[in-house]
């Protein structure tokens, strides 16, 4: 039996989670369930936004309101999942 690595999958790099980034490399990350208001998202090639709202939480899922370039979206997210933040 083999095992595969997954690039979504973090890594630890000084005692910190860190996932890989396209176009950028790995960076800090938090995990989902963490990540609070005013934090920053950082997204492939660099990307930022800026998280404005917690919407609705389920158990397993929580929805988060990003502002990015005057626009505002809402990405429903797991709860063990890893968003890089700056």
């Amino acid at each position: 039996m083999s095992s595969t690595y997954s690039p979504y999958t973090p890594r630890i790099i000084d005692g910190q989670a860190c996932i890989w980034l396209q176009g950028y490399g790995y960076h800090p990350a938090k995990q989902v369930k963490d990540i609070e208001l005013g934090d920053t998202i950082v997204f492939n090639y660099g990307a930022t936004g800026k998280v404005v709202g917690i919407g609705k939480q389920t158990a397993k899922t929580r929805v988060i309101v990003i502002s990015e370039n005057g626009k505002e979206y809402e990405k429903r997210l797991k709860h063990t999942g890893y968003k890089a933040v700056a």
